[in-house]
């Protein structure tokens, strides 16, 4: 449902689409004008805050000529909100991948789970070679278990 209403988003005029987000008029949005508009406006409620942060907060930094005022609030300009639509879409994608993988639920991945997934894992486009190094390379602190915002963060730097 999510990924329906962001392509939606993305067919929606810029500047349609920021008049709606910048409901002070300032020029800015910020991160909870996002979330409000993503979660409560869109009914996205199962949307992690933690997902639309590094989203967000990615978006922000792809652009060198935010402007002072855009930094120092946290908040985007104009020019970030295509990148940032982009980037949600990537990081809802790898939230979801995630949550197939965690075939346990308990919010973790290990080793075990993460090898049953790998056919899974690349029909989404992320291809395994192998699957103990891959994992090992995604579980950085060495536990045995990929948190969600380890492996959505390590697929997106990769």
């Amino acid at each position: 449902m999510w990924i329906y209403i962001l392509v939606t988003l993305f067919c929606v005029s810029s500047r349609k689409l920021w008049k709606q987000l910048d409901v002070n008029g300032n020029g800015l949005v910020s991160f909870e004008e996002i979330c409000k508009a993503l979660c409560d406006d869109l009914g996205l409620r199962e949307v992690a805050r933690p997902v639309i942060s590094r989203a967000f907060e990615c978006a922000r930094t792809l652009n060198r000529t935010n402007t002072k005022a855009g930094r120092q609030l946290g908040a985007i300009d104009k020019t970030e909100l295509k990148p940032l639509l982009k980037l949600l879409l990537k990081y809802l994608e790898l939230w979801t991948m995630f949550g197939l993988v965690d075939s346990s639920g308990d919010s973790f991945i290990e080793y075990p789970e993460f090898s049953q997934a790998v056919p899974a894992i690349g029909k989404w486009g992320l291809q395994i070679v192998n699957a103990r190094r891959a994992f090992e390379d995604v579980d950085l602190d060495g536990r045995g278990a990929v948190s969600s915002i380890s492996f959505v963060s390590f697929h997106i730097a990769s």
